[in-house]
């Protein structure tokens, strides 16, 4: 009879509860509008701006000491090339030469032996150009840079990556492939 009795006022609870509804009475007076909130900070978007060259021939070089090493050296213009892009971003160079009948693009620095000779490709970035320079490591007075070659420069400016988030998770991009590169930044090779 005891859990009848417990049975029956459950029901009855139930429902009571059902058949209320809220929809008997009036709205009430529309409150006062909240305080506003803080700002939070606007982000960046997607991936940064990045200035990249076409292929270009080999311009004209000459002998002269750089850094203090003999060597053969030219200038390619770089306007984008920027003092906020040498402090803080990042420049890359590549080297397009044809191997095998297929094109190769080659970053620097870049070690090139031919027989008894070692040669070094590197390049030095300063403000509106970038100084691309070839020495032997036995010191003596190399050729001049292949005519044929082209280059190509990549500058990334820096404090962004990819993710668009500020410092966190930095690329190497001097250890990226040029295809990794150019799908990173969509660049067409």
């Amino acid at each position: 009879m005891k859990t009848l009795k417990t049975i029956f006022s459950l029901l009855t609870i139930g429902i009571f509860l059902i058949s209320c509804s809220g929809d008997d009475g009036t709205n009430g007076p529309e409150g006062p509008a909240g305080v506003d909130g803080i700002d939070g900070t606007n982000g960046i978007d997607g991936n940064p701006v990045v200035f990249f060259s076409d292929w270009a021939l080999t311009g004209t070089t000459k002998s002269e000491t750089f850094n203090g090493v003999l060597g053969s050296t030219f200038i390619i213009s770089a306007p984008e090339l920027t003092q906020e892009i040498l402090n803080k971003g990042v420049v890359l160079i590549y080297m397009q030469s044809l191997s095998s009948g297929k094109f190769s693009n080659m970053p620097l620095p870049l070690i090139e032996s031919t027989g008894s000779k070692v040669f070094i490709h590197n390049f030095w970035p300063e403000l509106g150009q970038i100084t691309i320079y070839k020495f032997l490591l036995d010191g003596t007075t190399p050729t001049p840079v292949t005519a044929s070659l082209k280059w190509r420069y990549v500058l990334i400016p820096g404090g962004t990556n990819v993710t668009g988030k500020k410092n966190v998770n930095k690329l190497d991009y001097s250890k990226m492939s040029y295809e990794q590169v150019c799908k990173l930044f969509n660049i067409a090779p």
